[in-house]
């Protein structure tokens, strides 16, 4: 779990450079496929699905504007309730 939730926060906060919130959701999804390559091969399945439901519950226009004003604290906030909403489905 704590694994995935970081793995969440990074690929949110390293993403953040996009123009748009549709590139950032196209963005987030390929980075699921790129950091699973990092997860063992028996967590694999449910860690991408984890980070799939991660990127379809995040609010991209919210992470834009809190990336604009330089809110770290409310994109991690936020990345963090969205991570431990998709923890609890799994």
């Amino acid at each position: 779990m704590k694994t995935i939730l970081m793995l969440g926060l990074i690929g949110l906060t390293s993403i953040a450079f996009a123009q748009d919130a549709k590139q950032l959701k196209e963005i987030a999804l390929k980075a699921c496929d790129t950091q699973m390559e990092q997860v063992p091969a028996e967590m694999r399945d449910r860690a991408v699905k984890t980070c799939k439901c991660t990127v379809n519950k995040t609010d991209y226009e919210a992470l834009l504007t809190a990336q604009k004003a330089g809110n770290m604290e409310k994109i991690q906030a936020d990345a963090t309730a969205v991570a431990m909403e998709c923890a609890k489905e799994m």
